[in-house]
């Protein structure tokens, strides 16, 4: 992952650190995942039946997700960030952030707008993600 230096935005994010302090189950296995390359999927097994809506998905907060993002630690060889299947809770903001590294977010459910002002992604993919739009807007 590449920072431009007058870059503000993306990792100007509570760090790592703070945001790991009161993580959530889902939050610690997205973690741990992202490192190896994994997906943590968190849909329910097909044969459960129960409901894909946004209330019965676990939470991951944006916060934490922009954290793993930031975070100064080296991935992995085969790193990416892959989430499938829960509801990401605040405002995730990517502005002017470089990713080396591929960010995966399939059938995810975002309570606000996905914010990519400038960012230069490896790769996104927001497969069967439900969100309420996305900024792109440079603010410059």
């Amino acid at each position: 992952m590449i920072h431009d230096p007058p870059v503000q935005q993306a990792c100007a994010e509570p760090d790592l650190q703070r945001a790991r302090a009161e993580h959530m189950p889902a939050e610690e296995r997205l973690w741990n995942a992202f490192r190896e390359g994994k997906e943590v999927d968190l849909r329910p097994p097909a044969e459960s039946g129960s409901g894909t809506g946004s209330g019965s998905r676990p939470e991951v907060r944006a916060e934490m997700i922009a954290a793993i993002l930031c975070s100064e630690s080296r991935p992995g060889p085969n790193a990416r960030l892959a989430l499938a299947g829960a509801r990401i809770t605040g405002r995730l903001d990517l502005s002017y952030l470089r990713l080396e590294f591929p960010l995966i977010l399939r059938d995810c459910c975002f309570d606000e707008p996905l914010v990519l002002a400038g960012a230069r992604l490896a790769a996104l993919t927001l497969d069967g993600s439900q969100l309420p739009g996305i900024d792109a807007q440079d603010q410059n």
